[in-house]
């Protein structure tokens, strides 16, 4: 189910009837992003609240497969808890809500102070770094739709790969998913990865970040897999490098083949999602660098 923006009234009720003791109204309409819409609300236990409400809970696209969108929300709780008293900022999430029968729910956390100001670099370098650094949670993340991070992977970039030649005509030859799987298998380091670095996410004030938001793309694997993508985005620049600390030798230690697939999982998605949204990127550099890195997998 798609949910109109006006659904005001179904959140008040849901907050009084079931979530009385966070004592939260007078909710307003703030954002809306691809996948869900986000109001803001007051509390007179906790100050002001963002509600973030999915769209869909159940999604699968050209980009995803088998999400449950309110897992991804009770997520952010996982992770809040997780970096509490840490160097990664993040918000608190105070209570949660759903109705299996009509797959309506929301997410009730708190509302951070922000202006838009572009973030520094080195800043967001040295919370990356903190947050592959932390000792991993157990238990895979809810972006793992399938019993291996390879497996996940592979399965992923075949979608993806479909989806390319679907929107621009063209045929990739690249291996099939059994084959990927396969050289996807190596020894990395399993490190909670963001998977979603960039300025949309990373909340600020006076150019002060307040807090990393958004770990619906969450993944457990090795921080390369992060750093190719956070590279194939366009943010690998010095002063995030200066801020993380040497990476050390994330692009030699691991075959060719498995770098190029990883880059190709950001490539892949950039390239659809640049086409699908207007005004999100240049799709046909994006395109461009999906070829370049195909055409380098073969040599």
């Amino acid at each position: 189910m798609t949910y109109p923006i006006d659904i005001l009234p179904a959140i008040q009720s849901a907050l009084d009837n079931h979530l009385p003791h966070l004592r939260v109204a007078s909710a307003s309409f703030l954002a809306e992003g691809l996948d869900g819409h986000v109001f803001r609300a007051a509390s007179t236990q906790l100050g002001d609240v963002a509600i973030k409400v999915p769209k869909r809970r159940r999604v699968s696209n050209d980009l995803e497969d088998k999400i449950d969108a309110f897992d991804q929300l009770l997520q952010e709780g996982t992770v809040s808890r997780l970096f509490e008293n840490s160097d990664v900022p993040v918000h608190r999430v105070f209570g949660a809500y759903l109705d299996e029968e009509t797959d309506f729910g929301f997410i009730v956390s708190e509302y951070i102070e922000h202006d838009g100001s572009p973030p520094a670099w080195v800043e967001v370098g040295e919370i990356v770094r903190a947050i592959h650094e932390i000792r991993p949670p157990r238990g895979r993340r809810v972006a793992q739709t399938e019993p291996t991070l390879e497996l996940t992977l592979a399965h992923l970039l075949d979608m993806r790969f479909r989806a390319v030649e679907r929107i621009f005509g063209v045929r990739l030859a690249m291996p099939p998913k059994a084959e990927m799987t396969d050289m996807l298998r190596w020894p990395g380091r399993e490190r909670l990865l963001h998977m979603d670095i960039r300025p949309a996410n990373i909340l600020t004030l006076n150019g002060v970040i307040q807090a990393v938001v958004d770990w619906s793309n969450a993944l457990m694997g090795d921080p390369a897999l992060e750093l190719t993508r956070i590279d194939e985005c366009g943010y690998l620049t010095h002063d995030f490098l200066s801020g993380y600390g040497a990476p050390g030798d994330w692009p030699d230690r691991m075959p060719r083949s498995v770098e190029i697939l990883y880059r190709l999982y950001t490539a892949t998605l950039l390239a659809v999602v640049f086409h699908d949204v207007k005004g999100a990127g240049d799709e046909h550099r994006a395109f461009a660098r999906v070829i370049a890195l195909c055409a380098a997998f073969k040599t």
